[in-house]
Formats: structure tokens, sequence, C-alpha cells
């Protein structure tokens, strides 16, 4: 531990933060304010409770622990007992711009003894569960990788380590500056398949689907399956991976792209164009793999279904109405679906014909096919117990804008 020379002052050194879930915290207190640090995560402040408040004897006697008046009453707070003095110091998270919700912090016992102009903790047994650490996590991911077409002879058994790799890199990076609850992450399920080995050149297919929650449910819903098979990276052993939007990376590039992807798709369910940022984002990393001249990210190649267009095509202001229709869909009407019915099927078919509007006046099919194939089932099962005249406008739309799903979207009629 490092101690600050000012009154009441430590500072957990940066060797133990994984006490703290590698989040810094800082306890202390200043007549200016609380001070901060330049490190990411989240920073607490010990405060001294009896400061700028009067107390009486009879106060100081009941109650050893007093509310800092200058602090919300409805924030979650943790008393650390200060054996010399009998006062209890009062623990707050600090607000921060990314730390917009309420914390849950826990301990055991402390004991602070006080020295001069410095302040001694002895930490006998102290667990805090940092919440704000869990609710920065923006994904729940399972990774699946498949081995049976490498040869087993071919010396890469250390490709075991690849699934690993992968989900502690997009568990563990920060990604985004909004919280999530833990019922609240999306789940991401990743699927990759290892086509061909050539020395540490690995080939690959990589299959990416992404699932939101529905409220007031316990169901969640596909908004997207994305295959790409255009993968290919160099793999060594004891591979590591680091977040640099600013570097190339063969594995760490395909990472971020497909994590700022799902956080657009899922921002622009939950609110209108919501995903503007992200799929910037994702734009950024594209642009910086096409100067590294990285393998997949290419506008060219014969195919339009690749990493290049699809996130220029959900930046294209030609495309707004397909995001604003599967905003209106999964707010309006999943969202809705178990407390207005029929109020959500009437706002799904307005969706509908948003999305045939769009097609209409763009000509890349590509985001319209990732859709529909993600989708036709449930469009199918959303309106199949729904009235006659609502069941035969989904059918007719559902059958001009996606002539591939035929055979399900019969159930309708």
């Amino acid at each position: 531990i490092a101690y600050g020379k000012k009154r009441n002052v430590a500072v957990l050194s940066r060797h133990h933060r994984r006490v703290l879930k590698n989040r810094p915290l800082i306890i202390g207190q200043s007549r200016n304010g609380p001070g901060y640090t330049n490190s990411p995560g989240t920073h607490y402040i010990l405060r001294d409770s009896s400061v700028g408040r009067k107390q009486n004897k009879k106060q100081k006697k009941q109650n050893n622990c007093f509310k800092n008046p200058d602090i919300e009453l409805d924030e979650p707070t943790v008393y650390i007992h200060k054996i010399r003095f009998n006062k209890c110091l009062r623990l707050t998270p600090l607000r921060t711009k990314a730390n917009s919700l309420p914390m849950t912090l826990s301990h055991t016992y402390t004991k602070i003894r006080y020295s001069g102009s410095r302040l001694f903790l002895i930490l006998a047994t102290f667990f805090i569960i940092d919440a704000a650490s869990a609710q920065s996590q923006a994904f729940e991911v399972d990774v699946e990788v498949n081995y049976r077409q490498i040869s087993s002879s071919s010396g890469l058994e250390h490709l075991g380590e690849l699934e690993g790799l992968i989900e502690d890199y997009l568990v563990n990076n920060t990604w985004t500056e909004d919280r999530f609850q833990e019922h609240e992450r999306i789940r991401l399920k990743i699927v990759v398949n290892l086509n061909s080995a050539e020395g540490t050149k690995i080939s690959a297919t990589i299959m990416t689907a992404l699932e939101r929650p529905i409220y007031n449910t316990m169901q969640v819903t596909s908004l997207f399956v994305i295959s790409d098979n255009s993968w290919e990276f160099d793999f060594r052993q004891n591979r590591s991976l680091i977040q640099d939007s600013y570097q190339y990376d063969d594995i760490a590039s395909l990472l971020d792209f497909y994590a700022y992807m799902a956080l657009g798709f899922d921002a622009d369910s939950f609110s209108e164009l919501g995903g503007q940022d992200y799929f910037n984002q994702a734009r950024d990393v594209v642009e910086t793999a096409q100067s590294a001249g990285g393998v997949g990210w290419a506008s060219s190649g014969g195919t339009r279904k690749n990493r290049h267009y699809l996130v220029n095509n959900f930046l294209n202001p030609g495309y707004e109405d397909l995001r604003r229709a599967i905003y209106q869909y999964h707010r309006h009407g999943l969202d809705k679906f178990t407390t207005s019915t029929e109020e959500a099927r009437d706002n799904a078919l307005e969706a509908f014909q948003k999305i045939r509007d769009s097609q209409r006046q763009t000509s890349d099919s590509y985001p319209f096919d990732l859709l529909f194939s993600t989708k036709y089932r449930e469009f199918t099962a959303f309106f199949r117990d729904a009235t006659q005249d609502q069941r035969l406008q989904a059918y007719n739309l559902l059958l001009e804008m996606d002539r591939s799903h035929l055979t399900e979207y019969d159930k309708l009629q």
C-alpha cells in the first residue's frame, strides 16, 4: 500500500489492484474536494463523516457514524471504523461519466490505526465486490473453436489457447461507457471453424450470433447472425492480445470489429439510430486494417458480403429506415408484447412497412439478407396467433420482402 502525505489519505498500489478486480481504490479526504487518478475504472474516497458537521455528545454516544450532508443518502456506503479516534469513515464511490448507476459494495472487518499525519491500513480481512467493474462488462461470451480440419500432427496443439484468448479479450476489455446490469448484457455466441494451417498461419471461418433480452420476460431475441469466411491470422504459443484501436492485429482487430458491430446492433434496438457511434468505431477498425493490408478487410474481392460493406451499409443514410424499423420492431413490438399484444403487433407491421420502403430505395441486399435469415422464424411466430387481418398483412409484407423463406411464411395463411 502506498501512503499519501495528506491527512487521512492512502492509495492502493497498482500491484494490489487484483484485490479489487483491477480497479484502483483511493481512500482519503481533501478540503478542495475528492481527488482522482488518471487510472481507468471507478475511484473511491474515504471521507471523514464528521467533517463539516457539528456533533453533540449525545449523537457521538448513540452512533459514531454520521452521514456527511454533502453525500446523497440513496448512495450505497461502507463504514470503516477508525479505532483510535472512535470515528467511522465513510467509503463512497466517486461518480464518473462512465458510472451513472448505483454500486453495491460489501466488506468484512478492517482495522485502521492513525500515526502522525499518515493513515495506516492493516487489512485483517477485506473483500470488496466492485459492482461498477461488473457493470462495465458489456458481453456474455460463449466461444467454441472447431479443430477437426486441422491435422493432429501439425504441431499446433497450442491452438487450444484460442478459445480462452477470445473470451478473455471480449469480456475483460472496456468497449463502452454504458453500464450493463447482469441481465442486460449482450450475449455473443462465437463459433470458429479452423479450415487450414500452414506453419503458424491459420485460415478460419467465424460465425457471430448476437442476442439481446426481451423486456419483461426471461427470453432473448437474436439480432443478427453473421458468418465470415475470410479470416486469416498468425497464432503462436502464448499469444497475447492488446486492445489498441490505432494498431492492426489480425485477431484483436477482428474481435474489435464484431464487438462494435454488436454494440451498434444492440443500441439500435433500444433507441432510434442509437448505434451510430459504435458503427463509426467499427468503420475505424476497418480503415485501420485496410491501411495495414489485412486479409478480409478490402472493399473489393468479388462479393459485397464482407466487413467493409457491412458497416458502411449501416452508416449509409439510405438504410436509416431499416435501422428505425429495427428499433420499432424490438422496442415497440417485442418489448411490449406481454403487456399490450395487439399494439405490439400493429407496431411490428409498421416496422415491416419501413423495411419494405428501405428495401425499395437501396441496392445492396446484404443487410436485409442478414435480417431475414436471422428473424424469419421469429417474424412468423410473432403473428401466428394474431387476428386474421394482422396475419394477412404480415404475410403479404414478408412475402414481398423475403422470397427465400416462403414455406415458413405460409404458416400465416
